[in-house]
Order: structure tokens, then sequence, then C-alpha cells
């Protein structure tokens, strides 16, 4: 499993725009074969910043969301226009620890 953490942070303005297209991805990446989980959060403090939650089921169900049409139409082409800025990072889980304790 992989997991994606997505700090965007909105152009002023702009965030009625953005609330529309993550919707809009929301629904089409829930479709994807090789996504468990796709979530989008609004920071409560900064109406601007908002926090993407993604997890797949491996490496090529994260590149196939990457290389998908809705993707490209819905993210690339129509929320990165909208950023002030975007910070991805990818995490992988710990090995099993429940023996351990």
């Amino acid at each position: 499993m992989i997991c994606a953490v997505v700090t965007y942070r909105v152009r002023p303005g702009r965030e009625d725009e953005a609330v529309t297209l993550f919707g809009e991805l929301t629904a089409a990446s829930a479709q994807e074969p090789g996504c468990l989980t796709f979530r989008v959060h609004r920071s409560e403090e900064d109406p601007q910043e908002f926090l993407l939650y993604e997890r797949y089921r491996d490496d090529a169900g994260l590149e196939a969301h990457r290389s998908s049409e809705h993707f490209t139409t819905l993210a690339v082409n129509g929320l990165f226009p909208l950023l002030e800025s975007r910070e991805p990072r990818l995490y992988r889980p710990l090995p099993d620890q429940r023996s351990q304790t």
C-alpha cells in the first residue's frame, strides 16, 4: 500500500472553484480499482488550505491515478492553475508491529 498526502494552497477568491473540482476529482478517483481512499479536507483556520489524503493498493494504483484522464482534466488542467502551492508527500506503512507489543 502507498499513501499520498498533499497540501494545497488555493489562490484567494478561487476556493469555490477548487471545492467543485475536488468534488469531481474525488468522485472519479473513488471509481479507480487501485484507489482505497480519496478524501479532501479543508482547514478550519485557513479557507485557502486543503489537505488531500489518498491510499492506493500499490504503486501501480497510484500510477494509474496519475495517468488517468480525469486526473489530467480535473487536477493538472483544473486545480493546479488555481494554486499558490502544492506539497505532495508519499508514505508507506510500517511493518506490522502488533506482535511486538
